[in-house]
Parts: C-alpha cells; sequence; structure tokens
C-alpha cells in the first residue's frame, strides 16, 4: 500500500482551526491572569509598604517621644501637651491650656516644635515668656505614608497642671497609685490589649469616605472609630480619664477603620526613667567618693525623716541628710532627758485626766502636754505638773505622775536604733515611746549626707557660710537652696570645716537652714530616694558579685514599683509594701534580698541585664568600680 499525501486543505479543516483557536484563547486568559496577578501582587507589595513605613514612623516616634520625656529637665517622664487647632492651625507646637479643664485638650496632633506661651518654659520652671520657648522640641516631624502628621493622646497623669501650677510627682508608685485612671487600648473586636497607657500616637492612614482633610481640619476627620455590637471604639475623641482608643492592623476594615497606633505604657516610662535617675545617683556617689576617699554609709531601709546614713550600714538606701544622732534616758515613767536639739518634740500623756493650763514651749490637749523647748503644763488646781528645761530634762510630779513619754524626731529605723528597757520604736516610725525605766539612741554617722540640709550662719551681702564642723570636699561645686540664697548659687570654695564661700552674697543674714545638694532637685520632689536600694563594701564589708562581674564595691538598685499582685515576686511570695523595713518589700529576688556568699566571699546579685517581669522590677547599676 502506498503512503498517504497528506492534502492543504487537510490543515485548514474547521476542527484544526478551531484548536488553534482554543490554544491562543487559553494564551490570551494566561496572560490576562498573569497581569491580574501582578497587579494584585504589586498591590499587596504597595500596601505592604505602606504599611512598613507607616510602623516605622510610629515606631520612631515613640522612641523620639520617650526620649524627650526621660530627659526633660525640671520633671523626667513628663510628656508635652499636645498640638491642636484652637489657635487656628497645627503649627507643630505643643499647645498647654490654662483656662477651663476639658479631657479633649489632652488629644491632638504630635507636637515636633518647642512650647507656645503660656506654657511654662521647661528651662526654667516659669511660663514668663512670649511666643516660643527655647527649650528643645523633638525636633522631627513624624509623618505616615499618606504624609499625614501623627496624632497623639496623653494621659492627664503625666502632663503639667497649668490652672493649678504644678508639675505631677512621677516615681513608680504612680503604677499602682495614680491620681487618675490610665488610658486603655482595645483591638478593632473590642478586646482589651492594655489599661496602663499613659501615651498613645495614632497614624491616620489614608481618608475615609466622609473624611475631608482640607485646611485646619478637625480631628474627625483624621481619626477613625469602629462599632463592635452596641458599643463604638473611637480615636476621635478623649472624654474621660480611661478613654479607649483602638489598635487596628485588620486588613478587611480598610475601607471603615485604617488607624495604626503605637502606645506607650506606664511600666515602660517608669522603667526608662529609673535609668535616668541611676545614672544621677551613680555620678553623685562617684563624685563623693573622688572627694572624700570613700562612698558613705547608707540610710536604714524605713526611713522617713532625712534618709541619715548610719556608721556601719552598707546597705539600705541613698544617704541624702547628714545624722546628729540622738541619745535620750528615762529613769522611770515620770522622768526622762533628751536634749531639744537631738527631736523635735517631747509629749507627755498623763494616765488619768486632763491638763488644765500650759506656759512656754509646750501644747496641750487632753491628757496630752507636747513640749519643743522649755516649759510645762498644770493640772486643775496644780495637783499634777510636767515641766522641761531647756537642755531637755523633763520630770512630771505631784499627785499620779505616772504616763508616757513619746519623743518625735528623725528616728526612722528600729534595727539601727537601739533602745533599752521600756523605750521602743517601730519600724518607719518616727516617734519612740518610753512608758518606764529605758534608753534609746538613734546611730550618729560621721559621713556628710549626699544632699544635706545644714544650719549656716550668713552676713548679708557677703558670701560666706560658717558652722562647726558641718563642710568637707565633697560640698564643693554643691548647689545652694534656701532663704536668702539667690538663685542658682553653687559652693565655689570650701575654706575648712567651718567655712565655705558662695558663687553669689547672700540677702538675708543670721542663722539659716540650707540646702546643699549636687542632685538635681528634681530627684527630691519625686521622692525618688525612695526607690532606690543601695550597697556599698566597706570596711569588713564583702565586695560584691553583680551577674558575674565580681570585686564591685558599690551598686544601686532601682526597686520599681511594689508588686501586689499574683504573681508575687520570689522574695515575699506576698503583697509588698512600703515604706518598710524588710528588704524583700524592695527587692524581688532571692539573690537581690538575701544575697548568699560565694566561694570568694563575695555577695551574689542579679545581673544588671536580667530582664524585667511582672514579678520583677528589679535594675542593677554598678557604681564602682
Amino acid at each position: 500500500m502506498g503512503n498517504a499525501v497528506l492534502k492543504k486543505s487537510d490543515f485548514n479543516s474547521p476542527f484544526r482551526q478551531r484548536g488553534a483557536v482554543l490554544i491562543l484563547m487559553v494564551f490570551i486568559i494566561g496572560l490576562v491572569v498573569t497581569a491580574v496577578m501582578i497587579k494584585s501582587f504589586n498591590a499587596a507589595s504597595s500596601k505592604m509598604q505602606q504599611d512598613e513605613k507607616m510602623l516605622l514612623a510610629l515606631g520612631q516616634a515613640k522612641e523620639a517621644l520617650l526620649a524627650w520625656a526621660v530627659s526633660h529637665k525640671h520633671n523626667p517622664g513628663l510628656f508635652p501637651w499636645p498640638d491642636r487647632n484652637g489657635d487656628g492651625n497645627y503649627d507643630g507646637s505643643s499647645d498647654c491650656a490654662t483656662n477651663s479643664f476639658a479631657y479633649s485638650l489632652f488629644i491632638g496632633r504630635l507636637p515636633s516644635k518647642p512650647d507656645t506661651s503660656p506654657c511654662y518654659d521647661p528651662n526654667t520652671g516659669l511660663n514668663v515668656y512670649a511666643g516660643y520657648s527655647t527649650y528643645p522640641g523633638m525636633g522631627q516631624e513624624f509623618i505616615d505614608f499618606e504624609g499625614n502628621q501623627l496624632w497623639y493622646a496623653v494621659s492627664r497623669n503625666v502632663v503639667r497642671n497649668n490652672q493649678a501650677a504644678l508639675d505631677p510627682i512621677i516615681n513608680p508608685s504612680i503604677i499602682n497609685s495614680p491620681t487618675e485612671p490610665w488610658l486603655r487600648v482595645v483591638d478593632t473586636r473590642g478586646n482589651l490589649i492594655s489599661d496602663r497607657v499613659a501615651v498613645v500616637i495614632i497614624a491616620p492612614g489614608s481618608p475615609l469616605e466622609g473624611q475631608n482633610r482640607s485646611g485646619a481640619a478637625g480631628i474627625s476627620n483624621f481619626l477613625d472609630l469602629i462599632t463592635v455590637g452596641a458599643t463604638t471604639y473611637s480615636n476621635r475623641d478623649y472624654d474621660d480619664p480611661d478613654e479607649d482608643f483602638v489598635m487596628g492592623g485588620d486588613a478587611t476594615l480598610n475601607n471603615m477603620f485604617n488607624d495604626r497606633l503605637v502606645f506607650i505604657t506606664i511600666d515602660e516610662l517608669i522603667y526608662a526613667v529609673e535609668k535616668r535617675v541611676a545614672a544621677e545617683a551613680r555620678k553623685e556617689l562617684q563624685t563623693y567618693q573622688a572627694a572624700l576617699g570613700r562612698f558613705p554609709y547608707a540610710a536604714p531601709l524605713g526611713s522617713t525623716g532625712g534618709y541619715s546614713c548610719v556608721n556601719g550600714a552598707t546597705s539600705g538606701l541613698l544617704p541624702l541628710d547628714s545624722n546628729p544622732g540622738a541619745t535620750c534616758t528615762c529613769a522611770s515613767a515620770s522622768q526622762c532627758t533628751c536634749g531639744f536639739s537631738q527631736i523635735e518634740s517631747v509629749n507627755f500623756a498623763r494616765d488619768f485626766g486632763s491638763w488644765a493650763t500650759n506656759s512656754l514651749n509646750c501644747s496641750r490637749s487632753g491628757n496630752d502636754c507636747t513640749c519643743n523647748g522649755a516649759g510645762g503644763c498644770t493640772a486643775l488646781f496644780g495637783f499634777s505638773e510636767f515641766n522641761c528645761d531647756a537642755t531637755g530634762n523633763c520630770v512630771a510630779s505631784g499627785w499620779l505622775p505616772s504616763g508616757k513619754f513619746s519623743f518625735t524626731g528623725t528616728f526612722a529605723h528600729s534595727k539601727v536604733n537601739s533602745t533599752t528597757g521600756a523605750c521602743t520604736n517601730s519600724c518607719g516610725s518616727t516617734t519612740v515611746e518610753c512608758d518606764a525605766a529605758g534608753s534609746f539612741s538613734s546611730g550618729v554617722c560621721g559621713d556628710s549626707g549626699m544632699a544635706p540640709t545644714i544650719t549656716v550662719n550668713a552676713v548679708v551681702g557677703e558670701n560666706e557660710l560658717t558652722s562647726v564642723a558641718a563642710f568637707n570636699a565633697n560640698f564643693q561645686g554643691m548647689s545652694v537652696s534656701g532663704i536668702g540664697i539667690p538663685e542658682d548659687t553653687v559652693v565655689s570654695a570650701v575654706n575648712n570645716a567651718n567655712s565655705l564661700n558662695l558663687s553669689k552674697d547672700v540677702t538675708v543674714g543670721g542663722a539659716l537652714e540650707v540646702k546643699f545638694s549636687r542632685l538635681p532637685e528634681w530627684f527630691e520632689v519625686n521622692d525618688w530616694q525612695d526607690y532606690i536600694y543601695y550597697a556599698v563594701s566597706r570596711d569588713l564589708a564583702p565586695t560584691m558579685n553583680v551577674g558575674g562581674k565580681a570585686g564591685v564595691t558599690a551598686m544601686l538598685v532601682t526597686t520599681g514599683a511594689a508588686v501586689i499582685s499574683v504573681p508575687y515576686v520570689e522574695s515575699k511570695e506576698d503583697t509588698q509594701n512600703r515604706i518598710s523595713c524588710d528588704v524583700a518589700d524592695y527587692l524581688d529576688s532571692n539573690s537581690n534580698a538575701f544575697s548568699d556568699l560565694n566561694a570568694d566571699g563575695e555577695e551574689i546579685f542579679d545581673a544588671t541585664n536580667k530582664r524585667r517581669t511582672l514579678n520583677y522590677n528589679d535594675q542593677l547599676f554598678i557604681v564602682a568600680p
């Protein structure tokens, strides 16, 4: 059989033409699908890039704002007021308010420029300037991918109260006991993310339907709201101290809610401020050691007065003041001697009956007679008397003279105040009680405090201060404040233990109570001395091993807020209480609170980089070496 011959017409048959068309259609469809996929990929890629840019801007803004607050000159942790359009524009400045209070004043755009009048000037703490303050703002304008400036809401707990001309007290206590509730952040389903929020920063994203952002548009043209069930959550308003803000991120909601936000919790803020606080204390201790060749002894835990050091105390709180000491004795329930230079007052409470009259430096209330100098009290008809002479020798006499003596002073710690017989003092109490024969003494410390208050003598128009054996080389360069002392005065020269010179002349003469310090003023104003544990190796005390670093001779621990709920701290396994004489109320781990000795005889502490947790707030800082 011969070979078949294919004709040209065979290739042009309808069947073969339809096959070619089908192949072409598949090819075209493939091109379309590929184009759609590429377009979708490009759109998704573009959306990812936009989100990345937005999140980057939010992260950078959070970092810059937190740094600004922590480094605040007059009150670390204080945040600026928002930039609002109440002045007709968003000009980037921090717009404080001195008129009637409203929570709506605490939301606006994130300010990048310095404060404007009438805000107080952080350079001086005053509000006597016009226009812009010279104190720096954040110096950078943060924008999202659309070019929108970021928005900002702040808790009333961490901004200046201009109506009362007061800064808030910012220390770890506001974590558990804020003046007002903290802000709240929820997700787009209404689930709580955090109820400990100090600051919220919001990126508005693209305008949604109905939003018009031309001119000085109001907040509703930038920020969104969302309804979950019967509840509407809004980023547009601020009506209550614990206002809710919504954290977006659900791509399915982009047509109705596209805000993105970050927030700063009060825990984050205090943790960061503690580093600033520790740096200030560390610097002062190092200066003290350089001037005197030693670190000071510690003040006892439970301090309530001047935070004076005690001889031999190698751990406790920072020793701010100097301690003149006190030694008092009681021969019986009716006779005690305690010099008025050592105490603030003595009280005698009769076991029976009230006092009828009082004289000189004594006052009476019911059966109590209180004296801060020579004087006395007398019962009806003179049947009983209580009298003190100028040296502090106090005697109850007459009919039914027995009672109880109470001495009030800077007695801060029962472990340090030596008590005998019927004299007692509880931890943290400034009162010692004696109801029979006994004695007590508060520890005398030979070290000067880091920020002592001293009675000095001065002459108007001169720059010399004198006091008996009160000064040493560490006073050089200290700031000086008090009645008659001009602002920004410092110690220019220490002449000897009894005399020093100031950088400015005094304006009031005579005996003056003067505060010396190298610590910034905000340190004690905000009570940071209550939140720093101090340990020193001195005399025969062992050195310390901090996270493997051996030979440490001085260290600090910022204690953070007391842990008052589960999970409790390891060292106590219960609620922490302050003021306290128990180290476990301050330090959270067993190794920090009960530091055992290693094979080299060193006290063992945690590492400086140990992470913070729900039941561990300690931050450790090495002072030397």
